[in-house]
């Protein structure tokens, strides 16, 4: 059948689509193929292109750029768009298709396809397999938009079950399904034993024995053992496999942690807060250039304080001339600012001299032989960890809403954090083996960045402080300005 007088259309387009297919299968969209080109061999048309939305969703829309610059809502369907032009342009004088929502489930797609075929008189020709989608007559495009508003509801109510849904799984600390697997786990979340074992070895290799990342991705890549999706491991791939909070049996949502799990950990928490803490420490520390390396490295980031101000100074400066400064621009006064290799040798200096004083010796083989967490630490986290599951049953029996039940857990879960990291750094590696070695000085040399910011920490708990300067100091580097940093309590307020 004809529409309003056009020709036998020479320059049609095929247009299909699926919204899901994770597989790469294109089963559906091949049917839907064959059924089109059946339609366009009894109605005569010629076809020049075969356009296929395989795994593209014709209702979720995110933020993108227009021609014009701005930025607004859209669905993200690049091919659709190109059809659509096309029509409008001439390149095509046709359009075949499966069905109406295969082609089109968002209202504003709707009329972006009618002007495009509402421009040209006559109208060129669009028909569908199953008769739900023709642009002919003013008729035919109120059909259109009816057909498009009801499956965009349609979609609207999934995607509202679908979310409902996931909360419940989520609330219950069940598994989603679909999408790959983690590492450690497979489909059905039982654990790989080959995987959980490598897993804890990147925890024993990094938090005890001070490995790299690297030196373990090599070691793991000669080995054999394999990323989810195959191939080689990174240092990238190998952080994330190992340092998802699902390793520790804890249920993501949207992000966030929302409570235990239904399958086995891998790692403890306290584990997986120690892992996830030195990884953090030795990126804060280490300071790489592009290509990787570390070859200026600055320590004292984080461990000196403002004497005016408290906020912590930062690397500044010139490569040529580099200072820890407090700056204004990242929260600071400005009040005071030090020249970074005289201060890092000279704190470097400090420590090695109190590492031989019998009173320092003393303190630090207590801290070593105490209890990685004390009783009243423990007490804290399984506290924390209880009021979480509380929480998430709260939830569940909708006793507060997700807005109440996301600000109660996120000031949880910062404090539950801040206990576990601080739990980790409890006794650094580092330091044992520097109260173990013959030559202190020659030890602490050879530390790794990370590991002399952990000693120093370790030292001095609340770090240390950089006193100004004053107006008519000279520019001379002054060792004097660095002093122990007060505790917090008896901090006098600024």
């Amino acid at each position: 059948m004809m529409f309003m007088g056009s020709a036998t259309p020479t320059r049609a387009v095929i247009l299909v689509r699926i919204s899901q297919d994770r597989a790469d299968e294109r089963e559906g969209v091949d049917r839907q193929l064959a059924d089109c080109r059946q339609l366009a061999t009894r109605l005569g048309w010629t076809v020049s292109r075969e356009v296929v939305e395989n795994d593209r969703s014709a209702y979720k829309r995110k933020q993108v750029r227009l021609p014009d610059g701005s930025t607004a809502l859209r669905t993200d369907r690049p091919d659709f768009r190109e059809v659509v032009n096309g029509l409008a342009d001439g390149t095509y004088d046709g359009l075949l298709c499966y069905h109406a929502d295969r082609v089109v489930r968002d209202p504003r797609d709707c009329e972006d396809l009618i002007d495009s075929v509402e421009q040209h008189h006559p109208r060129p020709p669009v028909e569908s397999v199953t008769g739900s989608l023709r642009l002919a007559t003013d008729t035919d495009i109120l059909a259109a938009r009816i057909a498009v508003a009801v499956a965009n509801q349609s979609s609207r109510d999934t995607a509202r079950r679908v979310a409902r849904k996931h909360e419940q799984l989520a609330t219950e600390g069940k598994p989603a399904g679909g999408g790959l697997r983690a590492w450690g786990y497979s489909a059905t979340w039982q654990i790989i034993p080959e995987e959980r074992d490598a897993i804890r070895e990147v925890h024993r290799r990094v938090v005890t024995d001070g490995h790299s990342l690297a030196e373990i991705v090599r070691d793991f890549n000669a080995r054999g053992l394999k990323p989810v999706m195959g191939g080689l491991w990174n240092t990238t791939t190998l952080k994330g496999a190992c340092t998802k909070p699902a390793v520790a049996g804890q249920r993501v949502y949207r992000g966030a942690v929302v409570g235990p799990a239904t399958w086995d950990e891998i790692l403890t928490p306290t584990q997986l807060a120690e892992l996830t803490a030195e990884l953090a420490n030795r990126q804060d520390a280490r300071g790489a250039n592009a290509g990787g390396s570390s070859t200026l490295i600055w320590w004292l980031r984080g461990v000196l304080h403002c004497g005016k101000c408290d906020q912590p100074l930062i690397r500044w400066g010139k490569a040529s001339d580099p200072a820890y400064r407090c700056v204004r621009a990242k929260g600071g006064c400005g009040g005071a600012s030090i020249k970074a290799l005289p201060t890092q040798e000279t704190v470097s200096g400090a420590i090695v001299t109190l590492l031989t004083r019998p009173e320092t010796l003393d303190r630090l083989h207590a801290l070593l032989s105490a209890p990685v967490l004390s009783t009243e630490a423990q007490q804290e986290i399984a506290e924390d960890e209880a009021q979480l599951k509380e929480l998430a049953l709260m939830w569940a029996r909708r006793e507060m809403g997700l807005p109440e039940y996301r600000a109660a857990r996120d000031v949880i879960e910062e404090r539950l954090t801040h206990r576990r990291v601080e739990a980790s750094r409890h006794a650094p590696r580092a330091l044992r083996s520097l109260l173990d070695a013959d030559d202190i000085a020659a030890k602490w040399n050879g530390l790794e960045p990370a590991d002399k910011k952990a000693v120093t920490l370790a030292i001095y708990p609340d770090g240390l402080t950089v006193r100004p300067a004053g107006p008519s100091a000279p520019r001379r580097f002054d060792p004097n300005r660095i002093i122990p940093r007060k505790p917090q309590e008896s901090r006098d307020p600024q």
